[in-house]
């Protein structure tokens, strides 16, 4: 079907979370994605423009909490509630 699967939802999800920390994160670290939790509420057309906003909710240690809302234009296709783990980047360079 030429709709948007439930996987490239998650994908637009976590970029969203990851937009939502990006000027608060140092150059020597990254997050990773821990958890997701999601609901795919509504069909969206392949090409259809779908925009994902990410809030965060708690942030503990290591761990950021995220409610994310996903919407084509008016519609929410999804929600999804995502945890991110913030790591050193040294750990994932293996040159």
């Amino acid at each position: 079907m030429e709709v948007l699967g439930t996987p490239r939802l998650l994908a637009l999800c976590e970029e969203a979370a990851v937009a939502a920390i990006a000027p608060d994160m140092p150059p020597h670290k990254t997050s990773v994605g821990a958890r997701a939790e999601i609901d795919h509420v509504a069909p969206s057309f392949t090409g259809a423009h779908v925009e994902a906003v990410a809030r965060v909710v708690e942030a503990t240690g290591s761990r950021v909490y995220f409610e994310i809302e996903a919407r084509e234009g008016d519609t929410v296709v999804g929600r999804c509630k995502h945890i991110r783990v913030i790591v050193d980047r040294s750990r994932f360079d293996h040159t």
